[in-house]
């Protein structure tokens, strides 16, 4: 089981860690402008919502914005994350919140730990910042590996090391199933063969999550049956990855 952060597992997160990014922009580039608008209740950075967005992709927008394309923004890719990571622990430290558990994550993970699932992350957030996140929230350890957005170029490129990562820990091959909560997040699993459970926990309703063709589409994660036996339906939907794990396009 490979899991989302931003609306699978956490709620509430997305004003401080987008402040977080204005406040590494400011840092980063002094004077640059701020490439983030809310608009109809989405959070957009130039113009495209950022939900299902990797940091690593967010962060170049913002330096492309302040004008430095594309190989300016690669070098300074690396200082900027820097500026990321200490804003967020900026805002978290003068009490901006950090977000809540969502409701049936903890019911669900018992589930699945009792039945011997793995179960990582994959996720947009950069590693230490997904760490901060979920170790304030007390996930942390609930997860034996995972892959992270700090470079990354799109949410494909993650799950080749998402896997890797979790043959280190102990996975013996077979399917995997990606809960996440946006579009393209069943685009993306689809694009390597993993199964995807689309959870309408975050900025889109079942409506809208159905018309990506996901395997399962759920309300929410509770209760922890409803969301099994969709798992599982979505495992059957899929051939095992076992002998793919090295070699999964992305």
């Amino acid at each position: 089981m490979l899991f989302d952060v931003d609306g699978v597992l956490v709620d509430g997160s997305g004003p401080t860690h987008v402040g977080a990014f204005a406040d590494a922009l400011a840092a980063a580039v002094p004077g640059a402008p701020d490439p983030f608008r809310v608009e109809g209740g989405v959070v957009r950075c130039v113009g495209e919502p950022v939900a299902g967005l990797v940091d690593g992709i967010i962060a170049r927008r913002c330096l492309a914005t302040a004008g430095l394309f594309p190989r300016g923004a690669e070098r300074r890719l690396g200082d900027f994350v820097e500026h990321l990571v200490s804003a967020y622990w900026a805002r978290v430290n003068a009490g901006e919140p950090v977000g809540r558990v969502l409701d049936g994550v903890g019911d669900l993970l018992d589930a699945l730990g009792q039945r011997g699932d793995y179960c990582g992350l994959l996720t947009g957030n950069t590693a230490q910042i997904c760490e901060a996140k979920l170790g304030w929230l007390g996930l942390w350890g609930r997860f034996c590996c995972g892959a992270f957005g700090d470079g990354a170029r799109g949410r494909r490129e993650l799950f080749t090391g998402a896997l890797r990562s979790a043959r280190r820990a102990g996975w013996p091959g077979g399917p995997v199933v990606y809960l996440g909560d946006t579009p393209r997040d069943v685009a993306a699993a689809h694009a390597v063969g993993v199964a995807a459970v689309a959870v309408a926990t975050g900025s889109y309703g079942v409506e809208a999550l159905a018309w990506s063709n996901p395997d399962a589409v759920l309300e929410s994660l509770r209760p922890a049956g409803k969301a099994l036996a969709a798992i599982d339906a979505a495992v059957r939907s899929v051939r095992a990855l076992g002998d793919r794990v090295d070699t999964a396009r992305t």
